[in-house]
């Protein structure tokens, strides 16, 4: 005997995937129409406008180049960060450097005696 309830349609899922896919192709067309443009401005890398030896490049000069503001950002950031590591190893270095110095003076100073038996005015050390 067949089933009398057999259930066809009344899908639950059925709406919410027509209303998730109507959000990412929005999302889709406002990236494309809006942030698309932006990131073409940040991140372009081309020849300039007035460039015309495109194919007779020998070697590869800068300044004929337009680079976008992302470029810039990133190359200096990369100076900074070439900076940073300098001087984080370069720091400990001089300061040990200044602690030999430091302990060097103090030896040098060390060596002199300055309890002379000789108790007279030219003494510096015993002058009152």
């Amino acid at each position: 005997m067949p089933n009398k309830y057999l259930q066809s349609g009344g899908n639950v899922l059925g709406p919410l995937t027509y209303t998730l896919t109507f959000i990412l192709n929005l999302v889709a067309y406002l990236f494309w129409l809006i942030i698309f443009p932006i990131l073409k401005w940040i991140g372009k890398i081309w020849p300039k406008h007035g460039f015309k030896d495109r194919d007779t490049i020998e070697y590869f000069d800068y300044t004929n180049w337009d680079f976008g503001e992302l470029w810039v950002f990133m190359f200096y950031c990369a100076k900074s960060v070439i900076y940073l590591i300098f001087f984080c190893f370069g720091g400990p270095v001089v300061i040990f450097i200044g602690i030999i110095y430091l302990y060097y003076q103090l030896g040098k100073k060390l060596n002199v005696r300055t309890d002379n038996l000789d108790i007279s005015i030219d003494n510096k050390n015993n002058a009152k």
